[in-house]
């Protein structure tokens, strides 16, 4: 055997004191090694080593038993070889040494395999136990936080459903006789509504799941989904319409290009998509959505109808409805024959400033852009 042998013992001279001190001071480095490392994740005890688990969330002192549990399940010593340094008797002494070896492993290696297996077994069902209780945790945590009653508070701001229909009604039209049309962010259903009043086939798709449970108190098909993952699933040229209501917001530029390009792939040629937005180019219409605590991102209307002709979509056409009433709008100024040139003038001039004044902060709140596959 080397000089330094597996613990760094000399093999000329053996000194158990000195032999016990060395392995004492060995286990000692180790375990401090162990201690000492921050262990940012450590392995799962399981056939596949690649797998971690992170241990996110557990005080430091739990970290650390679970990052020594799972770097220390296997005790089996693969690495102990027998050798000698010794020219002449050396071949002997090894010969020797491992047939000893050989019998004591008859009646070792067994304990060592059937322990080994015990705490690979331990240290995975620990593991695991670890993964659902910090589910579980994160589950009562959502379960027991405040949640908003989303289709109440949508009805505590929302415009009138007779109203809705109303507004609703010009591009309705478009989908006369549909069999098959998909309403991307259906609510509490009033558009679902007005479709089933008019012999269309609809179902809703919302992110909701209140809102998805409310259509489905009403008798409407819908979906709790998010409209990219499920159009994607959706076949090619089969739906006769797509619907999208983004009253209550709008997603970023990106999700939108690839909503619309979806949608054009997914209707049959001659149906039309239809999309209802927040006007912004009219103030006073972000009181209707800021009330819903949704993620506002207002499109151009002028922008939106060059997506709608950049995906495939022809007779793109922009449509603006839900205007204030007069009476809440700015009043003209009025003018009597009694008014001399100068006065009309003047009063023509201020009529003319207050009519874009009411365009700017009383616009129509909402815009509709229709385009035909």
């Amino acid at each position: 055997m080397d000089k330094e042998g597996l613990l760094g013992i000399d093999d000329d001279e053996i000194n158990v004191e000195e032999s016990m001190k060395k392995i004492r001071e060995n286990i000692s480095r180790k375990k401090k090694k162990t201690l000492e490392s921050p262990y940012p994740e450590f392995p799962r005890m399981h056939s596949d080593s690649s797998q971690t688990i992170q241990i996110s969330g557990m005080n430091p002192d739990d970290a650390r038993d679970m990052a020594c549990l799972s770097s220390n399940w296997d005790i089996q010593n693969a690495s102990y070889t027998i050798r000698s340094h010794r020219p002449i008797v050396g071949k002997l002494l090894v010969k020797g040494r491992d047939l000893v070896h050989g019998e004591v492993r008859r009646y070792i290696d067994p304990i060592i395999w059937r322990q080994t297996e015990f705490n690979r077994a331990a240290s995975t069902q620990i593991s695991r136990l670890n993964q659902r209780v910090t589910g579980i945790e994160s589950h009562c945590q959502q379960k027991n936080s405040p949640r908003l009653p989303l289709p109440s508070f949508i009805d505590y701001g929302e415009t009138a459903e007779h109203d809705i229909m109303e507004c609703q009604a010009e591009f309705l039209p478009y989908l006369e006789n549909a069999r098959n049309v998909l309403l991307i962010g259906s609510g509490r259903g009033d558009l679902l509504e007005a479709m089933r009043q008019r012999g269309i086939v609809a179902m809703g798709v919302d992110a909701d799941p209140a809102c998805v449970k409310f259509c489905q108190s009403r008798g409407f098909e819908a979906e709790c989904n998010d409209a990219l993952p499920y159009l994607e699933q959706v076949e090619d040229a089969s739906l006769d319409g797509i619907v999208i209501d983004w009253k209550r917001g709008q997603p970023r530029p990106e999700p939108a290009i690839r909503l619309l390009y979806l949608c054009h792939q997914k209707i049959k040629a001659g149906g039309y998509c239809i999309l209802e937005s927040i006007n912004p180019l009219s103030y006073t219409s972000f009181t209707r959505v800021f009330h819903t605590m949704a993620d506002v991102n207002p499109i151009h209307p002028d922008a939106l109808k060059y997506l709608f002709e950049s995906v495939g979509f022809h007779e793109v056409q922009v449509r603006f409805s839900d205007s204030m009433p007069d009476i809440a709008r700015l009043q003209r100024l009025p003018s009597t024959e009694k008014d001399d040139e100068e006065t009309r003038k003047r009063i023509e001039i201020q009529n003319k400033n207050i009519d874009m004044v009411n365009e700017v902060l009383y616009g129509p709140f909402y815009y509709t852009v229709t385009g035909r596959r």
